[in-house]
Parts: structure tokens; sequence; C-alpha cells
């Protein structure tokens, strides 16, 4: 019987470390506000999962969203989050029993240089 509890507690503690959570995806360093932007896919292809539940904190601070067509959520920059660094619930359909969620790292917005109206010529 007491091997049979440890088993279960050994379950239980491995289920909860090896889900995703939010300081794997946000630091300190991380820009406030903003977003930062992670994927769900089935792996080994990295095929998008749309149209999951993704749901994270507690109280006043829960998060809830669903993926898009590309399998993206953008998670809110939360520096408070980050202390208290809450699991990341993925909602799977029924199933699915492997899938892997990533960051997306997206390329800075490059400026567009001003451009001078051109000189009306001389009547």
């Amino acid at each position: 019987m007491r091997a049979l509890v440890a088993l279960g507690c050994v379950v239980a503690v491995a289920g909860c470390t090896l889900r995703p959570r939010y300081a794997d995806f946000v630091t300190k360093q991380t820009k406030a506000p903003g977003t930062v932007t992670v994927e769900l896919v089935k792996p080994p292809d990295n095929t998008p999962l749309a149209g999951v539940k993704l749901e994270m904190g507690e109280g006043k601070a829960r998060f809830s969203a669903t993926t898009d067509e590309q399998g993206r959520v953008k998670l809110p920059v939360d520096l408070k989050q980050v202390d208290e660094n809450p699991i990341i619930v993925v909602n799977p359909p029924p199933g699915l029993t492997k899938w892997k969620l990533r960051q997306v790292f997206e390329p800075d917005p490059v400026p567009t240089p001003e451009v001078a109206p051109a000189p009306t010529p001389a009547p």
C-alpha cells in the first residue's frame, strides 16, 4: 500500500514539473507592458494545434486564451506572474496525448524611413 501511495505522489509531482510554466517564456528582463507569443504544436512534424484552450493563474490574475489557426497565443507580460510562475494548463482535444508549447520569436519591426515629398516643378 505504501508503495502505491509513493508511486501516486511521484506521478503527481512529475506531472506538475513537466508542464510548461510562465517563467519558461517570460523573465524579469522581458519588456513590459507587452506580449510574448507562444505556439502549440503536435510533434514530431510540428503541426499547429488550433482552437486549444490555454489557462494560467488564479483569481484576478487568471488568464485564458484559445490558440489561433497557427496554434499561437499571445501571453501578456506581467512581472508579478514571473514571481508566482504559474503552470500553463493546456486543454488538448480528446485523443491528443503529445504536444509541445514553444516560444515564437517575432522579428522587431523595421522602421520605414520618412520620404520627403518630391519638389514641384517651377511653372
